[in-house]
């Protein structure tokens, strides 16, 4: 029987060094990448029972990012959707009283939750379409 993988992706060195070894202390294969792009290369094909644990905050694939490029192309059901909507709505910069502007980070609210689950969703989803772009010249769909 062969070793489920886990695949590391972080832009923090340490941590992808970090991760490996409790993953293979815990009877894992693990594989380690520090940039997304080095991932995409190396990775042709995710077999199943595989894992990919990864930065949400990296340099070249920011979280938000992936939900302004995916958004538009979105449709939600407003009934069912109504907490989602609500969140993504109210998720904003976090407010400097003293300096007057914007902190770089989100304000850590109610609404955060729902607006991370879907920046989380963005971000796979956005990882799903570059591995189809990177495996159609294969012949392989993911």
């Amino acid at each position: 029987m062969t070793k489920s993988m886990i695949y590391l992706l972080d832009d923090e060195e340490s941590l992808v060094e970090l991760h490996y070894e409790v993953a293979e202390l815990a009877g894992f294969s693990a594989q380690g990448f520090t940039r997304a792009s080095q991932f995409f290369e190396h990775i042709t094909e995710f077999e199943t029972g595989s894992v990919l644990v990864l930065d949400l905050h990296m340099p070249e694939m920011d979280g938000i990012e992936a939900v302004r490029s995916i958004l538009p192309t979105c449709w939600f059901d407003q009934r069912n959707c109504t907490d989602l909507l609500r969140g993504l709505d109210h998720y904003r910069k976090e407010w400097d009283e003293k300096l007057g502007t914007f902190k770089s980070r989100p304000l850590h609210d109610w609404s955060s939750h729902p607006s991370k689950a879907f920046e989380t969703f963005a971000v796979g989803f956005k990882a799903k379409q570059q591995t189809k772009q990177m495996t159609a010249g294969l012949g392989k769909e993911m």
